[in-house]
């Protein structure tokens, strides 16, 4: 059976359901960067925080276990790993829909492992349980479902109707070699990308994690319990690594690849987690750090990174979606960032979900300010 690692709080939770460097890597040696916290950020960077209140006055629009966010256009998708459902709101945070079509039925899923919106507004969905994609309009009427020729765990649309898939680790057949496969929307293998070099616990699956996701012609690849991020030419297919070396912390290879007899020892390592970006200017993810998810910001100009600190605890980066960095502020808290309106917080002290939409332009030009 396999197990998900959830990190929507801020400790590991474990529930049932060697890194490799090439001469050509980038390498990231993060004990070597200035620490500071995200308390210290420039102020014009905190100003520029979008804080979007998600309405749940009704039940039918109740999630509590948010893995993955898309903001697309003038909607917000949600993907509620635990109940099985994908909302969408405006981008005010009001509801509009939700998908939900459990069951083996025509037009039915088990599982939404994975969800995508293709840029007309239809849905794709992986679902790891029945092994399928399932296509949905953006109304969320039933389009089509195809089987998978290979286990998959993340989708992402790409132009040219083609599909991207990240090969789950327990593939056993043709695809088990690879990390990647395009193909067309009928599920044709059009090319193979990124062979797996390093070991990952086929039985553990880290939950949230952006999986694959793409800016600006670019598609970045990460999954944990890799400390390697792979950045795509969408458009040839080139590809790009960042390793990230956390020295005398890195999770030994013993325990990727074999991580329940490990769970304790934990406290002890620093691995990547969640998502990942890589450009010029900014790095963003999340780190495993001491048994605690961590989100940090990494000024590459000014060798600067940012922790979360307490005022951010409630901070929970999902990704980038469109030019912006995606964050989940959870319920809890009472201690709050700078900047965040008044009505958001009351939102957030009444068990209410906060959407943070972080644009990474404003980010690149106040660091360089």
């Amino acid at each position: 059976m396999r197990k998900i690692i959830l990190i929507f709080t801020c400790a590991i939770i474990c529930i049932c359901c060697g890194n490799s460097i090439s001469q050509t890597d980038n390498i990231v040696k993060f004990d070597n960067i200035v620490e500071q916290s995200f308390s210290e950020l420039p102020k014009s960077v905190l100003m520029d925080i979008n804080f979007i209140p998600i309405c749940t006055d009704s039940m039918d629009y109740v999630f509590t276990t948010p893995n993955k966010v898309i903001v697309n256009g003038e909607k917000i998708y949600v993907n509620d790993f635990m109940s099985r459902k994908l909302f969408v709101y405006s981008y005010d945070g009001i509801p509009i829909s939700v998908l939900y079509k459990t069951g083996r039925g025509a037009g039915e899923y088990l599982q939404i492992t994975d969800f995508d919106v293709a840029s007309n507004g239809d849905i794709w969905i992986v679902d790891g349980q029945a092994d399928k994609v399932m296509r949905y309009s953006s109304d969320g009427d039933f389009v089509s479902d195809c089987n998978l020729p290979f286990q998959a765990d993340y989708i992402k649309c790409l132009d040219n109707d083609l599909l991207m898939f990240s090969v789950a680790e327990w593939e056993t057949g043709k695809y088990k070699d690879s990390h990647l496969v395009v193909t067309d929307e009928n599920l044709n293998i059009k090319n193979e990308l990124v062979a797996k070099t390093e070991g990952r616990d086929p039985n553990f699956r880290f939950v949230p994690c952006a999986g694959l996701q793409s800016e600006n012609g670019k598609l970045y690849f990460h999954k944990p319990i890799s400390d390697n991020v792979y950045c795509i030419d969408i458009d040839n297919y080139s590809i790009g690594k960042y390793y990230f070396d956390f020295g005398s912390r890195k999770v030994p290879e013993q325990v990727r690849t074999n991580i329940e007899p490990y769970l304790d020892d934990f406290q002890q390592y620093t691995t990547l987690s969640t998502s990942v970006y890589v450009d010029d200017d900014i790095i963003a993810g999340g780190l495993i750090d001491n048994m605690q998810m961590l989100s940090f910001i990494i000024d590459r100009n000014d060798n600067i990174k940012y922790i979360q600190d307490e005022p951010f605890s409630c901070l929970m980066f999902l990704g980038i979606s469109n030019g912006n960095m995606i964050y989940m502020y959870k319920p809890g808290s009472s201690d709050f960032p700078p900047y965040m309106p008044d009505a958001v917080k009351e939102h957030i002290k009444n068990a209410g979900y906060v959407v943070v939409v972080w644009p990474l332009e404003k980010i690149r030009k106040s660091l360089k300010s």
